[in-house]
């Protein structure tokens, strides 16, 4: 039997459920630059990327202790 599609881009449910809060929390942070924005996948959706979300909160919880490059537009100030 073949495993599961993960999706690799999550609509703002779906990236809110897997960092454990809630979507208008989610919305909140981006909107305060506190999250990473999402991709404009058209006029009404957004989506955020996996790995996007996996490093935001790897960089929050102190589990990568400094940031190489600046591959992410929300690090930029």
């Amino acid at each position: 039997m073949a495993a599961a599609l993960q999706p690799r881009a999550l609509n703002t449910l779906d990236a809110a459920k897997y960092c454990g809060i809630k979507p208008a929390r989610l919305r909140a942070m981006v909107k305060k630059g506190e999250a990473p924005a999402p991709i404009k996948m058209g006029q009404r959706q957004n989506v955020w990327l996996r790995e996007v979300l996996d490093r935001w909160i790897d960089e929050k919880s102190g589990k990568l202790a400094e940031v190489s490059g600046n591959d992410n537009e929300w690090l930029a100030d």
